[in-house]
């Protein structure tokens, strides 16, 4: 008796299912000599076939969904970050930080939550509020400060707590809603208003949760829409039967209104509230709106997030809490204060790079900091600063071919600038970032055939803030050594005009910063070409470091910007960001940030952009 043949798996393509089947079949006395293909058995095959390949399609999609890595349906990812005790974030609100002046005595001495902030910018109305009342301060001219308002409206919506069903979620039928928004408040019953001004706070870390807090969660629900819950009894309160639950939320369209208040000023004021007499003045323009997480970016911060079990030991629980409960930030660093320069033991520093403009507010940097002073251990001290930014100009300079080209002088320099930006975008603007003068050039080169050649020029910037009209020392870190190949050599150390005060004459003067050559900063002023030494060795340069000293000057910025800008020309041909220097190019705001020359071989003639 012939030995029967046994039924391949070994492939999930339609036709091979097929094959496999019609194989198997005919290793059979049965079927050994049958024409498949032109019987009516062929249709049951493709029906065999067809069940196979649904059900293997259907069981490798269930099998995906299965595990956080491999989902791929927001719910799965959802439901997989849940059991980590991981809550996605929502869309948030940008958040102004203003001053409000009263134009009158107003009737009441508080703002209610609610309040509109008008704004058109660049054609687009957007309205903030204030999701919190505020006191108005009567003692003076009535004003308040520091009021914290977000762009968007508040809503609300109220649930009845159905017999039989405590334990029930309450959706919030709002996609764009901000969770961070949210106001609970539970009264006894419809008719029973006992309760109805307590506001019920977020459960974030069971560790503090009693069967006496007054606490609700948050999570997404399967359908993108968040909804919230109440505890037990043990872990929080329970709410009962009849229970008249309200729930304030605000809406908001995201991120669109970053930036918004960044041009207020006395003459031109950005918001508008009530009475034209009323005075708002913005103190941080707004920051920190975002849209809602992505599920690449819930697939990421879950599992870290479960690491860090609430609580900031390492560098990587800092990072983790902080990406985990605020948005807004397009890149941290944390270090030990063992790291700083001087040290600094007993202290962490956290270095915030916001995704619109280069420092975040006061303001959010003392949230950020008061929450992770109470994830930190005992004897550590959080603190949140800026970045340190040393910012690269370019110099380009390119030979090209006018004719193995159809582009224009114009348009070639355009396509260059577009080359150089997408490499600026991907290696500078963050944290551990390493940027590569090597690869810079190989991208302008490859913009088009006809570029034969190119050189780029990299000068350093730093922005110095002066801190106070008496005599100060300042420490000016580029990070990156400074051209300097031999003592004597010519000036490489730069600055914009700016005021210094002379302590021994009392006289002011207009000057510009300049190394010797031999490692001595001297400041000196231009009158009708003629260069003049007003003060020598007011201090050093490191060159091979990229550290500037100056000891005891009392500066003043120019008029037209806050900042004394000191440019130094580079050295490296790879620049790197260590601790929290961040490297930067503004050509966003600052078209001289990249400039750039086309020099045609055919025949030579030169354009700058």
């Amino acid at each position: 008796m012939a030995q029967r043949k046994r039924l391949s798996v070994n492939t999930l393509e339609f036709d091979a299912i097929k094959n496999n089947i019609k194989e198997f079949l005919r290793g059979q006395e049965t079927f050994r000599d049958y024409d498949f293909d032109g019987s009516g058995l062929s249709v049951l095959l493709d029906i065999l076939a067809y069940n196979t390949y649904y059900q293997a399609f259907y069981n490798n999609v269930v099998a995906n969904e299965m595990f956080l890595d491999s989902a791929v349906k927001r719910s799965s990812v959802i439901s997989h970050a849940k059991n980590l005790g991981y809550t996605p974030s929502s869309r948030t609100a940008p958040t102004a930080y203003v001053d409000v002046t009263f134009g009158s005595v107003p009737a009441e001495t508080v703002i209610l939550p609610g309040e509109q902030f008008v704004t058109n910018i660049n054609g687009s109305n957007y309205t903030f509020v204030n999701v919190d009342s505020a006191q108005i301060d009567t003692s003076s001219e009535p004003h308040i400060t520091n009021l914290a308002i977000k762009q968007g409206s508040l809503k609300s919506i109220s649930y009845l707590v159905p017999d039989q069903q405590v334990n029930r979620k309450y959706a919030i039928p709002e996609e764009n809603v901000d969770i961070s928004t949210i106001r609970v408040r539970v009264q006894a019953s419809q008719t029973d208003s006992t309760g109805a001004s307590d506001i019920w706070t977020r459960a974030t870390d069971l560790t503090t949760i009693d069967s006496t807090s007054k606490a609700y969660f948050v999570e997404e629900n399967t359908e993108g829409l968040f909804q919230i819950f109440f505890g037990d009894d043990v872990l929080g309160q329970k709410v009962d039967n009849g229970n008249l639950i309200t729930i304030t939320y605000l809406i908001t369209d995201g991120p669109s209104a970053n930036g918004v208040g960044s041009n207020d000023s006395e003459s031109d004021r950005t918001f508008i509230y009530g009475s034209s007499a009323n005075v708002v003045e913005v103190k941080s323009p707004a920051s920190g709106g975002s849209n809602k997480e992505s599920i690449e970016s819930i697939r990421f911060k879950a599992p870290r997030a479960y690491a860090t079990q609430n609580r900031a030991v390492t560098k990587e629980d800092y990072s983790s809490l902080i990406d985990t409960n605020f948005t807004g930030f397009e890149s941290v660093f944390v270090f030990g204060g063992e790291e700083a320069d001087p040290p600094e033991f007993g202290s962490v520093f956290v270095a915030i790079k916001p995704n619109i403009g280069t420092n975040v507010s006061e303001e959010i940097k003392n949230e950020v900091q008061n929450f992770l002073s109470q994830k930190a251990v005992l004897s550590i001290t959080p603190k949140v600063v800026d970045p340190d930014y040393t910012y690269l100009r370019f110099d380009v300079n390119f030979y090209y071919d006018e004719n193995a080209t159809t582009l224009s002088t114009s348009g070639i320099i355009s396509a260059v600038r577009n080359s150089m930006i997408l490499n600026i975008n991907n290696n500078v603007g963050k944290f551990n970032k390493t940027f590569s003068l090597s690869k810079l050039l190989s991208d302008i080169d490859n913009t088009s055939d006809s570029i034969e050649s190119s050189k780029v020029n990299v000068t350093m910037e730093k922005r110095l803030l002066p801190v106070s009209d008496l005599p100060v020392s300042y420490v000016i870190k580029y990070g990156n050594s400074i051209y300097h190949p031999h003592d004597g050599h010519m000036s490489v150390i730069s600055s914009n005009e700016f005021v210094y005060l002379d302590p021994d004459t009392n006289l002011s003067y207009n000057v510009k910063m300049k190394d010797d050559g031999f490692g001595n900063i001297n400041l000196v002023q231009t009158q009708n070409s003629i260069e003049t030494t007003i003060k020598q060795n007011v201090g050093t340069v490191d060159y091979s470091n990229g550290v500037i000293f100056l000891n005891l000057v009392q500066v003043q910025s120019p008029e037209d910007t806050p900042y004394i800008r000191v440019y130094a020309t580079a050295n490296n041909q790879r620049y790197v960001s260590i601790r929290d220097l961040i490297l930067f190019n503004d050509y966003a705001t600052d078209p001289s940030a990249i400039k750039i020359t086309a020099v045609s071989t055919n025949p030579i003639k030169s354009t700058s952009l």
